[in-house]
């Protein structure tokens, strides 16, 4: 029987930060897991760490910025390696500091229809249309 652990999900905090109809991504180091394909930045949540306070930290390492966390969008999970992932993400503006490739290999901005252009893993896709759909809303 698999044991409490196991089954409690891995939480991980993603950050959509959104400027000018586009949207920061980041393509992942060739030596970790989906190297190559691009993703939203953020990171695992520690023991003892709220999901904000994981997102604000991750994003200062991986980036250099600080972010204003505007609102949650819909979680998602997935399994990998036979755990649960519990992708969390939040949409995001930038407080101040300019984005840096610090812990990946390369970021852009792209305008949100240019992300179907770019390989993510799978469970990106549901952030990608959660995304389009609030674009869809702010136009009308």
């Amino acid at each position: 029987m698999p044991s409490a652990t196991s089954q409690t999900p891995i939480e991980v905090a993603i950050a959509v930060i959104v400027q000018d109809d586009c949207t920061l991504i980041a393509r992942r180091r060739a030596n970790v897991i989906f190297g190559g394909l691009w993703e939203f930045p953020g990171g695992k949540v520690c023991d003892g760490e709220s999901l904000p306070d994981a997102l604000r930290r991750e994003i200062a390492e991986e980036l250099g910025v600080v972010i204003n966390i505007v609102s949650p969008m819909t979680p998602i999970e997935t399994r990998h390696d036979n755990r649960c992932v519990r992708l969390c993400p939040f949409l995001c503006s930038l407080r101040s500091g300019t984005p840096r490739a610090l812990a990946a290999d390369e970021i852009r901005w792209m305008g949100i229809d240019a992300l179907d252009a770019h390989d993510f893993p799978p469970a990106s896709g549901p952030i990608i249309e959660q995304l389009r759909d609030i674009h869809g809303r702010r136009k009308t």
